[in-house]
């Protein structure tokens, strides 16, 4: 005989304010998306999806995260879901992490999507909360044109931090942009490098 197994994917969407920038080039609206569609794969799949919002809310889960759902009938209930979120605030991804993994007992396969804009040891730490659920994990990179290919601005411009609120007198001329895309070219080196060590499957979508 043959028996099949259930395969449970998990969804984490990154609910931080940078993910609403930039605008102009919806990232946000795209990271959305790409949750969207690796729900709807699965439940094509007739196994079950949970999607989860990582946010800086440090109050209970409920309303942060969805049921299991099995079906494609069920694919308009995460719609729904990731429709009613709202970004906000600077989220650490441990921390939020680790108030969803609390109420997780099945391993599965895990799928996190987020901009990744933040130190590398904040991602090694999430990595290895998801590692330690006994996920099969892969991350979806997102960025904006903007943030890959920013505009000069060599007058000079008041920059405020999408996250804290700070804000900085900035003269983004050619050698301040060259600083900017080789600091992101070595961020994002990095976090190609520490997915390929942990054995996690990587994608950046811009």
């Amino acid at each position: 005989f043959q028996e099949e197994e259930d395969l449970y994917t998990y969804l984490f969407l990154d609910l931080s304010a940078s993910m609403g920038y930039p605008a102009s080039d919806d990232k946000y609206g795209a990271a959305r998306d790409i949750a969207l569609a690796l729900a709807y794969i699965v439940l094509a799949g007739d196994d079950a999806v949970k999607a989860h919002a990582l946010s800086h809310n440090t109050g209970d889960t409920v309303g942060h995260a969805t049921p299991f759902f099995r079906s494609r009938r069920r694919f308009v209930d995460i719609a729904n879901f990731f429709t009613g979120l709202k970004l906000a605030g600077n989220v650490h991804p441990p921390t939020a992490l680790m108030r969803h993994l609390h109420h997780l007992h099945r391993p599965g396969k895990a799928i996190w999507v987020s901009d990744f804009l933040f130190p590398m040891d904040v991602f090694q730490k999430s990595l290895n909360l998801l590692r330690a659920a006994n996920f099969d994990l892969a991350v979806v990179q997102v960025l904006g044109k903007a943030e890959i290919d920013p505009p000069l601005v060599p007058a000079g411009a008041r920059f405020v931090d999408s996250e804290s609120g700070g804000s900085a007198l900035v003269r983004f001329d050619a050698q301040a942009k060259k600083e900017y895309l080789s600091r992101l070219d070595r961020h994002n080196r990095e976090l190609r490098s520490s997915c390929h060590q942990a054995g996690v499957h990587h994608a950046l979508f811009v």
